[in-house]
């Protein structure tokens, strides 16, 4: 869809994720449907819309599909890349997860265990996740997948030597203030610039390549403060990155407390 320029057609969104879902042969599904500057889906309006034809295919294949609405208006967690993703994956499986990744995991896994009537409330369910991440059964699930599809799951005995990146650059706070808004779709950009996506469908992936977002949304910030730390293995594309990211963050004088979930 990238090639034709279809990304946000609704048709095709639904065919790309409904079709790998039912073939699969499952019995229910929750998804998250993202809606903000940085999704595929502008507004609410257009992210129930999108919702409305998920559920009604899942509907018709007899697969129970429930949705969850969230915001793309600043980026989820405190990092955005590709390894660097995967460390905080392993995070949140160990119980170290930011706490914005996390409640949109515990919302997720909660519907489903409700689909599943292993439990009858929201409250019931997250408190069983939360001990499964506690007791190490998640973690341990992880790697018995990833060892089931063919994966290498020594490189998680030590995995923070993994991709290790070369190069680092910080993009500052340009004032003082609080962090009132963040461009989503122009810091995906600047990730993209960075290796961690294609452009191009020669375009080489650098696996070391990352942001981590050390303030967001509501943050008090002076100028000259770290505001996104990037990170990759080519210095040339490292400085187009960091140049993409001016405009991006608005900083004011409104403490602004960002909405996740809508």
């Amino acid at each position: 869809r990238d090639v034709t320029g279809t990304i946000q057609s609704i048709p095709l969104i639904c065919g790309s994720i409904m079709s790998k879902k039912i073939a699969e042969g499952i019995q229910g599904l929750v998804l998250d449907v993202k809606t903000g500057n940085g999704a595929f889906m502008k507004t609410p309006t257009q992210a129930r819309d999108l919702a409305d034809h998920l559920i009604r295919i899942g509907t018709d294949f007899g697969v129970k599909t429930d949705t969850v609405f969230t915001s793309m208006n600043q980026p989820l967690g405190d990092n955005a890349g590709l390894w660097c993703e995967m460390l905080e994956s392993i995070n949140c499986l160990r119980g170290g997860g930011p706490d914005d990744t996390m409640a949109v995991t515990y919302k997720l896994g909660a519907r489903l265990l409700i689909q599943a009537g292993i439990a009858d409330s929201e409250e019931a369910a997250i408190s069983l996740l939360q001990s499964l991440i506690a007791d190490g059964q998640a973690w341990n699930k992880f790697l018995e997948v990833a060892d089931f599809q063919g994966g290498d799951i020594k490189v998680f005995s030590n995995p923070e030597q993994q991709h290790k990146p070369l190069y680092a650059r910080d993009f500052l706070a340009p004032a003082t203030g609080y962090i009132e808004a963040m461009d989503t779709y122009k810091i995906g950009l600047a990730i993209v610039s960075l290796g961690c996506g294609r452009l191009k469908s020669d375009d080489a992936i650098d696996p070391t390549g990352g942001m981590e977002f050390v303030h967001k949304i509501g943050a008090a910030v002076n100028r000259g403060d770290v505001l996104i730390r990037c990170f990759n293995s080519n210095s040339d594309k490292l400085d187009q990155a960091v140049a993409l990211l001016d405009g991006t963050i608005s900083i004011g004088t409104n403490k602004v407390e960002h909405q996740l979930f809508l």
